[in-house]
């Protein structure tokens, strides 16, 4: 059975006063639960409550369990600091080589993403797990794209690798980060182009040996951590590794270089909810595109997300966002829905570092 791994330690900085340092948006609630734990809920009917793993940073740990309260604090596997996804899956595929099998496949999810249709997901899902395991491949899914986002990443489909009533399985031709709109808008166009999920599927062994190729100076460092696993020197050995290893994605540091990359293309109804528009795209709205999650009013107003405890009436406002929190209300226009992390930045250089 395959081993599950969920990547709990973003900030979600661009879903800001929603997603806070106290309370990333993986904690954030949704449908009565929060993204981490519908993400586990998704993936346990396929690889059991044995099977998942949570690599996290130590303050996020008893809040996890608490949510997870079938979790065994064993599946937690603690970062001694946030170094964006490679180090993340460099460890935990290290993890699972050393405590089972090189050979193992292991399943990669952020824990702060929103699936619509899971049943679809769980099929995708079944044929990434397949193909991973036949061959040293490094298994992504790609999102059918239905408007030109310019924040998300983008997978160009080549040859046809495989398909089945589970779905397509392509050889991966490249990839773009984050092209400006009129780029997206072409890809669009042209077709044969996914949004990339940041979602993988792959064995233990390929993914290390990625690495090794790909990301020689995290490589290294995961070299010096196996030799300290199970032994005292293991906590001092991982933060001063960790303190060492560049911050990059996985995408940066393997997955835009290597040539043995599959593409699983998935219609399942994904969000990263990675930004309010994202956010926005996954609420009910009425006809005239305002997306509330609270009692509103609207009267000539279109375009709005808001996201408030008290019912809020809109009168001739248009593509705006409106979000109420405990210790702040963010009003923001749409347009800037990308660059608040620029606003997150001018909040520290204020001292206003209480409200991040």
């Amino acid at each position: 059975m395959p081993f599950a791994v969920i990547m709990a330690g973003g900030k979600g900085e661009r879903l800001w006063p929603l997603s806070r340092k106290h309370r990333p948006k993986q904690f954030m609630r949704l449908w009565g639960r929060s993204l981490l734990a519908h993400t586990v809920e998704r993936v346990l009917p396929v690889v059991g409550a044995e099977n998942i793993y949570i690599v996290t940073q130590r303050e996020y740990a008893t809040p996890i369990l608490e949510e997870l309260s079938f979790l065994s604090p064993e599946n937690l596997l603690l970062e001694p600091m946030g170094k964006n996804t490679a180090p993340c899956v460099g460890f935990a595929a290290l993890f699972l080589s050393h405590a089972f099998s090189p050979h193992e496949v292991m399943i990669v999810l952020p824990a702060d993403h929103v699936i619509l249709n899971t049943e679809r997901f769980q099929r995708a899902l079944e044929l990434a797990i397949e193909v991973a395991a036949s061959g040293n491949w490094l298994v992504t899914f790609g999102i059918v794209p239905d408007y030109p986002h310019p924040g998300y990443g983008y997978i160009r489909c080549g040859n046809l690798f495989r398909e089945d009533t589970r779905g397509r399985v392509y050889h991966g031709a490249g990839f773009t980060e984050k092209p400006d709109r009129r780029k997206a808008e072409e890809y669009l166009r042209l077709g044969g182009y996914l949004w990339n999920s940041g979602m993988f599927v792959w064995t233990a062994s390929a993914i290390l040996a990625a690495i090794e190729q790909w990301a020689p100076e995290i490589a290294v460092g995961l070299r010096e951590i196996e030799k300290a696993l199970g032994t005292s020197e293991e906590a001092e050995v991982l933060e001063r590794v960790f303190e060492a290893f560049p911050s990059i994605s996985i995408d940066y540091a393997v997955m835009e270089k290597a040539p043995n990359v599959l593409v699983v293309s998935g219609g399942f109804g994904w969000s990263d909810v990675g930004s309010w528009e994202s956010f926005r795209n996954i609420l009910p709205k009425d006809a005239f595109g305002n997306a509330a999650l609270g009692e509103c009013v609207t009267l000539e107003s279109k375009g709005c997300i808001l996201w408030t405890k008290k019912p809020v009436v809109l009168f001739g406002v248009e593509d705006m966002v409106l979000v109420e929190e405990e210790d702040v209300i963010f009003l923001m226009s749409r347009e800037k829905d990308q660059k608040v992390r620029s606003l997150l930045q001018y909040l520290k250089e204020r001292g206003k570092e209480k409200y991040l």
